[in-house]
C-alpha cells in the first residue's frame, strides 16, 4: 500500500521537498480505496487523471516558503575545523569510544565520504562531522579541543580557562564544535534526511556529559517524530530504499529509541513511541567492513569466522528496552491500575519478570558475562548489557520495595530482588574497573558511560536496604561495601562525565549518616578490599544455569508480543557459527526543589541557571544512554 502511494503521489508531479509517510488513519488510505474500486470498474487512474487538470498554483510550494524554507542557514565556519593530524585522533576516539557501543555509523563509509571531502559540499554531513569531533574531544588529551581563552565572557572567566585551578576546563572539551553546528543553523520548514537523523543522535550523545542533559529527552524525541514524518518505523518503507542508506536509516532509528526509552525512565516521562507503533528489522548484525565488500553477493553477509558481530550486545539492548517501555506504560503509567488490584499488579511485575527471564535465555554464549573472557572489546560490550538487564530489574521491582505506610505490597520480595540486581551491577563494574587498570587505560577512561546510571541507581537501592533495618550486620557491611565501591565508580567516571560528579554528591548526603563524613574518602593507603569475582546470580537464579544455546526461542510474554515480529534477524542476515542459536519515589525529593543562579558575570545568558541549570532533579535524572 505504501509503495502503491508513492507512486501515486509522482504521477501529480508535486514538486514538494521530500516524501512523507501516511499511516493507515490517514485519508490517503481512503483515496486509494476509491482509486482502486475506480480501475476496477472503468480502468480510469484518478491521479492520472488529476495530473491533467490540478490547478498548479494549489499545487507548487510558493516562492516565499521556499525562501523561509533556507533562512538562517549557514556555511560551517571552517576556521574552526581541526587540523588533519586532529581530525584523525578525534575521529578514531569517537569510533573507539562512542560508537563501539551506540553503533549509529558504519565506519568505512564515513571515512570513505571524508576523505572525498563531502564535508565540503554537504552542509548536513558537515555538521555529522562536528558532533563526531565533539563527542571524540571527550577522550583526546589536547588544548584544541577545549573551550577558547579568548571566547571567555568576563575577565574571571578567562583567568579560570587559562589557570584551570579547578580542574574542570577538561569539560569544555568539543563544545566549539556544537557552537560552530548552531551557528549554521536549521530550517523547521526541510524536511529530515539520514544525516540529520544521525546528528540528532550525536547531539544526544554529547550533551549526555553536559549541564543541560535532560535537553536529550527533547531532542531524541524530536527525531524519533521525524522518522515517522518519512516512515523509516515501517519496514515496507525501508525497503525501497539503497541497502547501505537503508541500513544507517535503521540504526539512526534504533539509536534514537533506545536514547528515548533510557530518558523516560531517568526522569519518568513517556515514550515517544509505542512499540505497537512500528515493525522496523533490528539492525543488521553484521560488522561494517562487510556491507560493502564489491561483491554484491558477499554485501551484508558475516563471514563465519568473524565472531560475534560487534553490533549484536546492542541489539540485545534494544530488547531490554522493550521490556522498559512495557514496564513504563504498566507500573508506572499515570493512569495505572489501581493500588487495590493486588492480583493485576502482580501478573504485571510477574510478566515481565517472564521477559527478562527469557532474554536472559536468549542469550547467546558469545554474549553472555564472563569476567574471564580475553577479548576486552567484547568483555566491555558484556559488561554494558549485563548492567542494563540488572538495572531493567531494578526498575521493575522499585516501585513495590516495602518501606514506610505509603509503599505497595504485591507479594513478592521486592527489595530483595532489587538489592540483589544492584550487587551483580556492583561486582560486574568492578571487574570492568579491575581489567581496565591491568590494561593500562586512561584514568576517565576505564569504564563506559553507559554504566553511570546503573551504578548510581544500585548505589541507592543499597542504602535503601541498609536504612530499612531488615538486615544482619554481615548483610549491612557487605552493602557499604559494595556502595563504597559504587563511589568508586564513579569518581573514576566524573574524570570525563561532569554529570558523575553531581551524582556522586548526592550519593555522599544520602549515604553520610551511614558511616558519617568520611564516607567518600579513598580507603587508607595499602588496605585492599577483599575481592570478589563478579557475581553471576540475578534476582531469579543462577544466570548461567539457565537455558541453553541450543534451545529454541522462548515465547514471548502476552504483554511484549506487541515487539515479537522483532525477534528475528533479516533474511539476509547469516550469523557466524559461533554464534548461532545462541509510582512512586523512593525518596523525598522535596529538598531538589528547583533553584536559580547565574553566570560569572551576572547575566543568565538567555537560559535559567542553577549552579549550572535548571531543575536540579532533571539534572540528575535526565540524559543517560
Amino acid at each position: 500500500m505504501h509503495a502503491a502511494m508513492v507512486n501515486a503521489m509522482h504521477k501529480l508531479d508535486v514538486k514538494d521537498s521530500h516524501w512523507r509517510f501516511h499511516g493507515k488513519a490517514s485519508p490517503y488510505h481512503l483515496v486509494m480505496m476509491f482509486n482502486d474500486m475506480r480501475f476496477a470498474r472503468n480502468g480510469s487512474n484518478v491521479f492520472e487523471g488529476l495530473r491533467q487538470t490540478k490547478r498548479n498554483e494549489y499545487w507548487m510550494v510558493p516562492e516565499w516558503e521556499i525562501v523561509i524554507a533556507n533562512e538562517g542557514l549557514h556555511n560551517v565556519d571552517f576556521s574552526i575545523w581541526p587540523d588533519p593530524d586532529l581530525a584523525i585522533r578525534l575521529v578514531d576516539a569517537y569510533f573507539s569510544y562512542t560508537n563501539y557501543h551506540f553503533p549509529l555509523l558504519n565506519r568505512v563509509i564515513f571515512t570513505r565520504s571524508y576523505e572525498l571531502g563531502l564535508y565540503k559540499t554537504n552542509h548536513d554531513f558537515a555538521k555529522v562531522c562536528l558532533m563526531i569531533f565533539a563527542n571524540g574531544s571527550r577522550y583526546v588529551d589536547d588544548e584544541r579541543v577545549y573551550w577558547p581563552l579568548d571566547d571567555a565572557m568576563t575577565e574571571e572567566g578567562k583567568e579560570r580557562l587559562r589557570n584551570d585551578r579547578d580542574g574542570t576546563l577538561k569539560y569544555s572539551a568539543g563544545w566549539t564544535y556544537l557552537r560552530a553546528l548552531l551557528k549554521m543553523g536549521r530550517s523547521v520548514m526541510q524536511g529530515p534526511n539520514l544525516f540529520d537523523f544521525q546528528c540528532q543522535v550525536l547531539i544526544c550523545l554529547f550533551l549526555h556529559g553536559s549541564a543541560v542533559p535532560h535537553l536529550t529527552w527533547i531532542v531524541s524525541g524530536m527525531g524519533l517524530r521525524a522518522a515517522q514524518e518519512i516512515g523509516i518505523h515501517v519496514r515496507s518503507i525501508l525497503l525501497h530504499t539503497d541497502p547501505i542508506e537503508r541500513a544507517l536509516y535503521n540504526r539512526a532509528f534504533w539509536c534514537l529509541y533506545h536514547i528515548d526509552r533510557m530518558n523516560c525512565a531517568a526522569i519518568g516521562r513517556s515514550v515517544a513511541l509505542q512499540d505497537t507503533d512500528f515493525d522496523a528489522d533490528y539492525p543488521i548484525a553484521v560488522d561494517d567492513e562487510y556491507w560493502d565488500t564489491g561483491d554484491p553477493q558477499r554485501n551484508f553477509i558475516q563471514p563465519i569466522d568473524a565472531g560475534v558481530p560487534k553490533v549484536a550486545a546492542f541489539i540485545h539492548t534494544l530488547k531490554l528496552d522493550h521490556i522498559i517501555g512495557a514496564a513504563l506504560r504498566t507500573i508506572y503509567a499515570i493512569n495505572k491500575l489501581p493500588r487495590a488490584d493486588v492480583v493485576a499488579q502482580r501478573a504485571v511485575v510477574v510478566e515481565l519478570d517472564s521477559a527478562l527471564n527469557a532474554w536472559a535465555d536468549a542469550v547467546p554464549d558469545g554474549l553472555r558475562w564472563d569476567p574471564t573472557r580475553s577479548d576486552h572489546k567484547l568483555f566491555e560490550q558484556s559488561a554494558v548489557l549485563y548492567v542494563h538487564y540488572y538495572y531493567c530489574q531494578i526498575l521493575v521491582h522499585r516501585p513495590f520495595i516495602e518501606i514506610g505506610k505509603h509503599s505497595e505490597s504485591i507479594g513478592l520480595p521486592s527489595l530483595a530482588i532489587c538489592s540483589n540486581a544492584s550487587r551483580s551491577i556492583c561486582n560486574i563494574i568492578e571487574a570492568v574497573m579491575r581489567r581496565g587498570r591491568q590494561s593500562g587505560a586512561l584514568p576517565g577512561r576505564i569504564l563506559p558511560v553507559q554504566l553511570m546510571l546503573p551504578a548510581w541507581i544500585a548505589a541507592i537501592v543499597l542504602l535503601v536496604s541498609v536504612y530499612s533495618g531488615k538486615q544482619q550486620a554481615s548483610e549491612r557491611e557487605r552493602a557499604i561495601a559494595d556502595v563504597r565501591r559504587c563511589v568508586t565508580a564513579m569518581k573514576e567516571l566524573e574524570l570525563t562525565w561532569r554529570q558523575a560528579g553531581k551524582l556522586t554528591d548526592v550519593m555522599a548526603e544520602f549515604a553520610r549518616e551511614v558511616e558519617g563524613d568520611g564516607f567518600c574518602a579513598p580507603p587508607p593507603q595499602g588496605q585492599k578490599r577483599a575481592h570478589r569475582e563478579p557475581s553471576f546470580d540475578g534476582a531469579h537464579g543462577n544466570m548461567a544455569a539457565r537455558g541453553s544455546g541450543n534451545a529454541g526461542p522462548p515465547p514471548t510474554p502476552p504483554l511484549l508480543a506487541a515487539f515479537h515480529h522483532m525477534q528475528t534477524q533479516p533474511s539476509n542476515y547469516v550469523a557466524p557459527a559461533a554464534y548461532q542459536g545462541k509510582t512512586e519515589s523512593l525518596f523525598n525529593t522535596s529538598i531538589f526543589e528547583p533553584f536559580y543562579g547565574q553566570f560569572a558575570d551576572g547575566s543568565s545568558g538567555g537560559i535559567s541557571r542553577p549552579e549550572d541549570d535548571g531543575d536540579i532533579w532533571a539534572q540528575l535524572f535526565a540524559g543517560y544512554m
